[in-house]
């Protein structure tokens, strides 16, 4: 897992190590994955002290690539995992949802579960979760076409925010990373 959480900043290196470790997974080993959401270590006890700061958000990245990677055996568990108000990573799990039903894999009822989450989670995992989407585009864009149609939500909490509004907001936010980003060299 560890190998997994330290690709986890190229989104092609985290996909193929996850890819890697899902194919040694019993379904014993599956079954288990949503529980072990947190790590059960720190950073720096992994041998990476530098991504101390990130280490639980990326263990959980990391967590949700491998339950992608293992397709429609993994979607329970993705369901599960953003179904969940606690222990959990909303924009993380949602976006990967969104790419397995960019695959052709159960489009309609992900869809429909994505649809009716959005419409009573908290207003800052919807946040997170369009701006997770909308940074995606740089890999896939098909995740963003799949999420447009639910441009209509509108987000609880949020004095009439929609989905729509988040969406239209972070691509205004995404060209402004991706520059900071160049600056830093990243």
């Amino acid at each position: 897992m560890v190998a997994i959480v330290t690709a986890a900043r190229d989104q092609a290196a985290l996909a193929q190590v996850a890819t890697e470790r899902a194919s040694q997974l019993t379904q014993k080993d599956i079954d288990k994955l949503p529980d072990r959401w947190a790590p059960a270590f720190s950073a720096k006890k992994a041998g990476a002290p530098e991504l101390k700061d990130a280490w639980e958000q990326l263990w959980f990245e990391a967590l949700t690539e491998i339950l992608i990677q293992l397709k429609l055996d993994g979607l329970p568990h993705l369901l599960l995992l953003m179904d969940r108000n606690d222990s959990t990573y909303h924009n993380f799990v949602i976006v990967r949802l969104l790419r397995l039903a960019a695959q052709g894999i159960e489009p309609t009822m992900i869809l429909d579960r994505i649809r009716r989450r959005l419409g009573n989670l908290q207003h800052v995992w919807t946040l997170e979760t369009v701006r997770e989407t909308v940074y995606w585009t740089q890999v896939d864009p098909r995740p963003l076409e799949l999420l447009r149609p639910m441009s209509d939500i509108v987000v609880p909490h949020s004095d009439g925010d929609t989905v729509g509004t988040f969406i239209a907001r972070m691509e205004m936010e995404l060209p402004v990373h991706l520059a900071r980003r160049k600056a830093q060299g990243l």
